[in-house]
């Protein structure tokens, strides 16, 4: 625990935050509490914790004393305090930081969740708390935990109640959250509600979230001119609101979408040119990254793989400098991607590879499979067509759709898995590649991702 959360929760019981600092000191003098250094530094770093049998010791104590509850309030207090000033913090320059902070109180946040969660009049608070930290569970590839949350905090609000500005984010990240999981009749209709609630609140900031959000499933689905117009939509609020990082992140999106509907190149480019400089003057770099990756497609798909190499390298040491790690991964696929339009065959494996390992520890079972095809498509270009024909099979078995990419119109490297299949068809023959492919049914995703790594490692 930080000294911060101690003295939240202790002062009331001792006097002052100051005395809760006094005994802190006398009992790690004593050994009867532990200091931890969390590399880094910044708030937060200097921990405290208790050895396991003084912890359940003081626990029996807090408890027989009546203060248990009391002490549980005021964490959960401290808790939504420090969410509401990250929710600042996260979309600005100090991003990584506030992301790591919260990653340090993660057990006191999970603590505080789960006492609200017991407490009958708490549902509010619930729902604040929950949607709070939407954005940090999705940066830090928390999404199946964030799930759980925040249906847990959806099943506390009472039928009929009038929309929320806590609702509404909730709403917004849950979405999200399920299309990220590739079930998109859910996150569709979650996003619908979410829509219509944020109209009614009138809050053009989290207007602008949901519309995006809204907008990228319809983009992922191929209802491009319905993506556009919400899109366009999200758009409008976000400057509605001044906020030039939401202003960026839809650009960016508006112009991965119009590419798709339309084509338009030139006006795309404009587009995420003005994402990348508005994201700059916003601090939060998140969408600079995001537009620079749709720019390093565009000019990898017109030849110009030393432009489109020297963007995505660029945005790879932004997204590495402040941990984006969702970006992190297209960016590695993007660059297999420009690796092999030069035919640079082991720097594509290995990028591919790289992202692969990545998608397994998010564990994005759209990412893992988008991930998987282009190296079914590399083993493909090869010759390697058994190999290409497992990775297909153990393709077959699920569903994978958000993470489409610029596939279409525009590309680093356009790869259609149907495309991929009649190749390596051919080349096998039928009584072969139904063998290949009948073998690559019988694999979950985890063992033909392992099968792939393991031979990285080997060769």
């Amino acid at each position: 625990m930080s000294l911060a959360a101690a003295e939240a929760v202790g002062a009331a019981a001792v006097g002052s935050e100051d005395e809760v600092a006094e005994l802190l000191n006398q009992l790690v003098r004593k050994s009867m509490v532990l200091l931890d250094e969390v590399h880094g530094g910044g708030p937060g770093s200097t921990r405290y914790r208790f050895l396991e049998k003084i912890r359940q010791y003081a626990e029996e104590k807090l408890l027989s004393c009546n203060d248990a509850e009391a002490a549980r309030t005021r964490l959960a207090d401290w808790c939504v305090g420090l969410s509401e000033e990250a929710q600042e913090g996260i979309e600005s320059a100090d991003h990584r930081r506030w992301c790591d902070r919260l990653d340090l109180e993660l057990e006191n946040l999970r603590a505080a969740l789960t006492w609200l969660a017991g407490q009958p009049g708490a549902d509010d608070r619930l729902l604040h708390l929950a949607g709070l930290l939407g954005r940090f569970w999705r940066d830090r590839e928390h999404t199946q935990e964030g799930i759980e949350w925040l249906e847990t905090a959806m099943r506390r609000v009472q039928p009929g109640a009038p929309p929320t500005a806590d609702r509404v984010r909730v709403l917004s990240w849950l979405g999200m959250f399920h299309a990220y999981g590739v079930d998109e009749p859910r996150a569709r209709a979650i996003l619908e509600q979410a829509a219509l609630d944020a109209r009614a609140v009138g809050n053009p900031r989290l207007r602008s979230q949901v519309m995006r959000h809204l907008g990228l499933v319809c983009f992922a689905s191929d209802e491009h001119q319905r993506a556009g117009q919400i899109l366009e939509e999200a758009l409008e609020a976000s400057r509605m609101a001044g906020r030039k990082r939401e202003i960026a992140w839809n650009l960016g999106v508006l112009a991965a979408n119009q590419i798709q509907q339309a084509g338009d190149y030139n006006d795309a480019i404009r587009m995420l040119e003005e994402s990348i400089a508005l994201g700059h003057e916003s601090g939060d770099l998140v969408p600079v990254v995001y537009s620079m990756n749709i720019l390093g497609h565009i000019f990898a798909s017109e030849g110009n793989t030393v432009r489109a190499r020297e963007i995505v390298d660029g945005a790879l040491v932004i997204a590495r400098r402040i941990d984006a790690r969702d970006l992190i991964l297209y960016l590695l696929v993007l660059l297999g991607d420009i690796e092999a339009r030069d035919n640079n065959w082991q720097a594509a494996d290995d990028r591919y590879r790289q992202a692969l390992q990545l998608s397994i520890a998010a564990a994005f079972k759209d990412r893992i499979a988008h991930t998987l095809l282009k190296f079914a498509w590399l083993r493909s270009a090869q010759g390697e067509y058994q190999r290409a024909a497992r990775i297909l099979g153990a393709l077959s078995r699920i569903e994978h759709g958000l993470d489409r990419g610029l596939a279409r119109n525009v590309g680093a490297l356009v790869v259609a898995e149907q495309d991929i299949i009649e190749a390596t068809r051919i080349a096998l023959g039928d009584h072969e590649f139904a063998d290949a492919w009948t073998d690559g049914e019988s694999l979950t995703l985890d063992q033909v991702s392992s099968e792939i790594l393991e031979d990285a490692s080997v060769s």
